[in-house]
């Protein structure tokens, strides 16, 4: 069975678009913002209510940014994000200039409460592994498993999946950072887990042969689906068509 296909979306017409190409998952983010750039309540409760409306049953996740960029978690939630958690199916932060700081696992937990409250029950976490790590100042790949144990054990976040992604958004993709066998072996340890395995980091249709030979859960794009290959440019339908197409869809 082919993996499925997480569009990244920055507003509801890309989520129209992506939606009409095929996408199995419309993820919500940012560009601007970084490799999990935020949007803000807002535009993720728009997109939610647009992608309800055109795909009811289309799963939606929402990029919540890096936990270094959450200094107070406990403002009361807005209408916004009451509504947009509602309806969220994943969510996912980053560790990016984190390290390994001893509190990571309490910040995260309190991060994750503040969203759970309003969240659905439902609602899963997504686990960030940079592969560019050293890059982005985050822990090494390995603690983030040891993380996912200890926030399941002591804290009761419900952790749905684990994504490899880049941090860095320049020409460098996944495969420049991570091999074969380490995205073969992150895939394992996520499936003892019970969770899915989702890949991601600028990744082309010529990457394909080597993202498939992997056998990741979901492949996650951007901007392989936006106009002349960038990023910041808009998802287009024709693009998520073409690459669904290429996945063997």
């Amino acid at each position: 069975m082919p993996p499925k296909l997480l569009v990244s979306v920055r507003d509801p017409v890309e989520a129209q678009a992506a939606l009409a190409g095929g996408c199995d998952v419309l993820d919500i983010k940012e560009p601007a913002a970084g490799a999990l750039g935020r949007a803000t309540w807002n535009v993720m409760a728009d997109i939610a209510r647009t992608t309800h409306a055109q795909s009811p049953r289309c799963r939606i996740s929402a990029a919540l940014g890096e936990l270094a960029d959450w200094t107070d978690a406990s403002s009361p939630p807005s209408v916004d994000q009451r509504t947009a958690c509602s309806m969220l199916s994943y969510v996912k932060l980053g560790l990016a200039q984190i390290g390994s700081r001893e509190n990571l696992a309490q910040r995260f937990a309190t991060v994750a409460a503040s969203i759970n409250q309003v969240a659905s029950p439902q609602l899963s976490w997504i686990a960030v592994v940079y592969a560019d790590w050293q890059l982005a100042e985050a822990p090494v790949p390995q603690s983030v498993f040891t993380l996912i144990d200890s926030l399941r054990a002591n804290s009761g976040i419900e952790f749905g999946g684990v994504l490899v992604d880049t941090f860095t958004k320049s020409e460098r993709r996944l495969f420049d950072f991570m091999s074969h066998t380490e995205l073969s072996d992150w895939r394992q340890a996520a499936h003892e887990r019970g969770l899915l395995f989702a890949i991601a980091g600028r990744l082309r249709t010529s990457d394909l042969p080597r993202a498939l030979a992997i056998k990741p859960d979901i492949i996650a794009v951007r901007s392989a689906v936006c106009g002349s290959g960038d990023r910041m440019n808009a998802v287009t339908e024709s693009a998520v068509t073409a690459f669904r197409a290429a996945l063997g869809q």
